[in-house]
């Protein structure tokens, strides 16, 4: 049993440190907007290239680009895409969702979900526990698997909000959302 405690420990943590954070408002945001598949793929590969990072190449990451620099990016970002939700028209996000290519909302996803969790407390927390474990496939596996499920529950709980609420409510709801993680991404930012 000893020997799945860095998965199992890996899983939960990261799991419940990702509840109601950026990336999952993000997941929720994007569900509203295009087919739940493509996401699902976006994300996962975006949360398996992370994690991967934080596992092995965390330090080197960071020398290349400070962790500042990528919130001020992030933070220009959300603050470009809640921009576009907000004047947007509705029509084009309906096409979007209606659009049978999958390459779309994956690169969505992907795009999305890569810049809100780059330097994210559970990417910093992924290398924290692969420090502890010494386990990194273990840690990699729980970790990733841990982000995925927790970002899927945003989706669901995104495809399930879009069914129920005037798209336009949605639309400005993200918006705010978006430009709120902006704001707040580049507050974090040490400039």
């Amino acid at each position: 049993m000893k020997s799945f405690s860095p998965l199992i420990t890996s899983f939960f943590l990261i799991f419940l440190a990702e509840i109601s954070d950026k990336t999952q408002l993000v997941a929720i945001s994007l569900a509203t907007h295009y087919q739940v598949l493509p996401l699902i793929l976006g994300i996962f590969l975006a949360a398996v290239f992370l994690q991967g990072m934080a596992v092995s190449l965390a330090e080197v990451a960071r020398t290349i680009l400070p962790v500042s620099a990528l919130k001020i990016i992030t933070a220009g970002l959300f603050t470009g895409a809640g921009l576009w939700l907000f004047f947007s028209r509705p029509s084009l996000r309906k096409e979007a969702k209606n659009k049978k290519t999958k390459w779309g909302p994956f690169l969505a996803a992907f795009i999305a979900f890569f810049l809100a969790e780059i330097g994210d407390k559970t990417q910093v927390g992924t290398l924290a526990l692969a420090t502890k474990f010494k386990n990194p496939g273990q840690v990699f596996f729980g970790a990733t698997f841990g982000l995925c499920t927790s970002n899927y529950l945003g989706i669901f709980l995104g495809n399930l909000v879009s069914k129920k609420f005037h798209p336009q409510l949605i639309r400005k709801i993200s918006a705010l959302l978006f430009l709120a993680f902006g704001l707040i991404t580049l507050t974090q930012a040490k400039i």
